[in-house]
């Protein structure tokens, strides 16, 4: 018999050896352990609590998730998209944040966030009778001593340190009852692990995944302590679907709880396709692919950790087109995530052609993930449209699949982007099938919907937000009405947002204006665009590169005004760049008249000028005055130019019907 100091608490260990689990019994004061993150005490004041109460426009998530539990939890925090209790009874919920402007974090992620729940003095669950389930993932591995979850002389869980596994702790009136160290599992640091603690009044026992660790207890008192406060985080990682029950956890309970993590991969029981009954689970998504023995002869075997690592990747994308592109529907949000990882069947060509392309040792980076990040966003379009019925053309398609690999790395743009900006004439929203050799002037067609995902990151990083792309896609508008819709007008011009964002993305788009990092990966991937199409169409860089339908010295074009060539006329939504090489020291005026033969027949027009001193490599932007509509006017005077400086004037077809 193993006995507490100070306490008569009794304590049978079990017999597995100390490789399985070791149960210690000890006095322990609570919040001793180790922890990340912040106290009460020292907690920033820039970072304020958030209450989050129930709120009604969640009503039919939380139901459709409350029928999955049929025991009833007195809380259910499942973090899977918000910070609220959903079970039948809801508590409120304090959120204390300490992220910066620069962090994206998501619901289950607790690096700088911490979540207390308070009960009723008289109404908190208390032992015996009391049960814990959460999952959880941790950014690292063995070694740590975190803590997970605590209730201030109650409860206490936290990482094993060097030995593994965690360790639970458990008091009353200040006791300890048990010290439970479960190791007979290894958290999986690249998909999820489950835990769950049944406290019956003379047992306590303890799963990780599935595995359980035990101990009988004997109180030295009449239990008193009650689970006053809840408390989760700061971690360093994810903690999702956190219950509470007041009352004993089944066994069935534990085993549907726990299915989806257990250590072994085998798990036809849960597989969508019987030919891919291997499995692992993360928060959002689990992945599915085939047995050894089902590969073909001579194939080369994909190990469990690139499998892992996959399983990381799809998360992270799940991450950013679901809470930062909006890429789910609003306002059903519970209903389109569910209760379990949306899977992911791992056929052979995408184990050949994706899979094995990424691994621990060649992970993803802006260079090598654009063509998989192109292909995984079109997933999500998929499914999005299956799910609200209704979908958005070609072009916004492609577009933004090309548009989406920034999100996860800034400036990632494919040399499909040199379709657009090279030919930016070109109508916005040309259908990829379409004939557009009229239009374009050389013998391509298609491709230049992929390149226009450059305007929608100017829209998304400079103008609005990511979210504008998912929203968009839940619009029963066409896409770009949607955007025109949520966009609304531009306040200093009174003109919708959407049009005039047009004109100041060509302007940028000269010199590739978007910073040190993001700006010259733009423009190296244009460069790698047009060297894409010389190889396959064998034209020159004259006839590939007509996004100049002139160019001029110094003296511009003088007192004469001059025609839009009338191949490269803008389309609705496209536009022409003009440029003066090598200015003099002075002032430039620019004139634009919207009554030429050559221009297709728009009501409105937007100009712009830029002026970019090669040598500091600073840029000075102009606006137009005036509004073009029945062949009026539109100039820009007092155009400040130093000498060997480059202008150029940009010229946008923006019609108000779209």
């Amino acid at each position: 018999d193993i006995y507490a100091t100070m306490c008569r608490c009794r304590s049978d260990a079990p017999s597995a050896g100390p490789s399985a689990a070791s149960v210690r019994v000890e006095k322990h004061a609570p919040g001793a352990s180790s922890r990340v993150g912040f106290d009460d005490e020292d907690a920033p004041s820039v970072s304020p609590s958030v209450i989050s109460t129930p709120d009604e426009s969640m009503t039919g998530a939380r139901r459709s998730l409350e029928d999955k539990d049929d025991g009833k939890p007195i809380v259910h925090l499942h973090q899977r998209f918000a910070n609220e209790d959903i079970s039948p009874h809801p508590h409120a919920v304090n959120v204390r944040d300490t992220s910066n402007a620069t962090d994206f974090f998501i619901y289950p992620e607790f690096h700088k966030k911490r979540i207390t729940l308070l009960f009723d003095p008289e109404t908190a669950p208390s032992f015996p009778g009391v049960s814990i389930s959460f999952k959880f993932q941790p950014d690292d591995g063995i070694g740590n001593t975190n803590v997970l979850l605590s209730s201030p002389g109650f409860f206490e869980v936290r990482e094993g340190g060097a030995d593994g596994g965690l360790v639970s702790s458990f008091f009353n009136e200040g006791d300890v009852l048990s010290v439970l160290h479960n190791a007979l599992s290894v958290p999986k640091q690249y998909s999820g692990n489950h835990y769950a603690a049944l406290l019956s009044k003379d047992r306590h026992v303890t799963y990780l995944n599935g595995l359980p660790v035990e101990a009988n207890v004997t109180y030295c008192s009449l239990p008193r302590s009650r689970m006053q406060k809840l408390t989760i985080g700061p971690y360093p990682g994810k903690i999702w679907d956190v219950k509470i029950y007041d009352r004993r956890m089944t066994d069935s309970e534990i085993h549907e709880e726990s299915r989806w993590f257990t250590d072994d991969v085998y798990k036809p029981d849960l597989a969508p396709d019987p030919d891919l009954p291997n499995g692992l689970a993360g928060v959002y998504r689990s992945e599915w692919w085939p047995l050894d023995e089902d590969y073909e002869e001579g194939e080369e075997r994909i190990p469990l950790s690139t499998y892992q690592y996959y399983l990381y990747a799809q998360e992270r994308a799940e991450k950013y087109y679901i809470f930062k592109a909006y890429m789910l529907p609003l306002g059903r949000e519970g209903e389109f995530l569910g209760h379990e990882p949306r899977p992911l069947l791992l056929t052979q060509g995408i184990r050949k052609g994706f899979v094995r392309s990424f691994t621990f040792k060649k992970p993803q980076t802006y260079q090598n993930s654009d063509y998989w990040l192109h292909e995984n966003f079109h997933s999500y379009q998929g499914v999005l449209k299956n799910f609200l019925g209704h979908g958005q053309p070609k072009w916004f398609l492609e577009a933004t699949a090309s548009w989406g690999p920034d999100l996860l790395f800034p400036g990632s743009y494919d040399t499909l982007m040199a379709y657009y900006t090279l030919a930016p004439h070109m109508p916005l929203w040309i259908n990829q099938n379409g004939p557009v050799d009229d239009l374009a002037g050389h013998q391509y067609k298609g491709g230049h919907q992929y390149g226009a995902g450059a305007f929608l990151y100017h829209l998304t990083s400079q103008v609005s937000s990511p979210d504008l792309i998912g929203r968009a896609f839940n619009s029963r508008l066409s896409a770009q009405e949607a955007m025109f819709d949520i966009l609304g007008t531009d306040p200093l011009q009174n003109r919708p947002l959407f049009a005039t964002s047009l004109a100041d993305f060509g302007a940028r788009a000269m010199t590739w204006d978007y910073g040190p990092i993001v700006g010259p990966r733009l423009k190296k991937a244009e460069e790698g665009g047009l060297q894409r199409l010389q190889n396959a169409l064998g034209l020159s860089v004259e006839e590939l590169d007509v996004r100049f339908p002139a160019t001029y010295g110094p003296g511009g074009t003088g007192d004469v005004w001059t025609d839009v060539p009338s191949t490269h006329s803008p389309g609705a939504y496209g536009y022409n760049a003009y440029r003066c090489d090598n200015v003099v020291k002075g002032m430039y005026v620019f004139e634009f008249r919207g009554d030429s033969p050559a221009l297709a027949e728009f009501s409105r027009y937007e100009i712009r000028a830029v002026v970019h001193d090669p040598v500091t490599n600073t840029r000075t932007y102009f606006d137009g005055v005036g509004g073009i509509g029945d062949g009026m006017e539109v100039r820009i005077d007092g155009i400040v130019t130093g000498a060997g400086d480059v202008l150029y004037i940009i010229v946008a077809a923006t019609p108000d019907n779209v």
